[in-house]
């Protein structure tokens, strides 16, 4: 009878550590495959971002409306939050 109870608990627990195996594989499964989307996403958010810029750019009262946006951003933002902007913005011009 105590050998039949513990092949029956080495089996429980084997079946336990396989489905635990299973779901952790699931999940590496799912996340590499949402890595690979967020990076395509990201991709494509580059490339639009690029392509706004450049339209901004050549259209001077479009621009000259987007900097006049973007002051009024910036006065809205406080002085610690204004000043990571702008450093983001000097490390992008770089």
């Amino acid at each position: 009878m105590s050998t039949e109870k513990s092949n029956s608990s080495v089996l429980e627990k084997s079946l336990q550590v396989g489905g635990f195996l299973v779901i952790l594989a699931s999940t590496w499964m799912l996340h590499a495959d949402n890595k690979k989307q967020i990076e395509k996403m990201s991709t494509l958010v580059k490339k639009y971002e690029v392509q706004l810029d450049a339209a901004i750019a050549q259209d001077s009262d479009v621009h000259k409306r987007y900097a006049k946006n973007l002051r009024k951003a910036l006065k809205d933002l406080t002085p610690q939050e204004r000043k990571v902007l702008l450093a983001i913005y000097q490390i992008d011009k770089n």
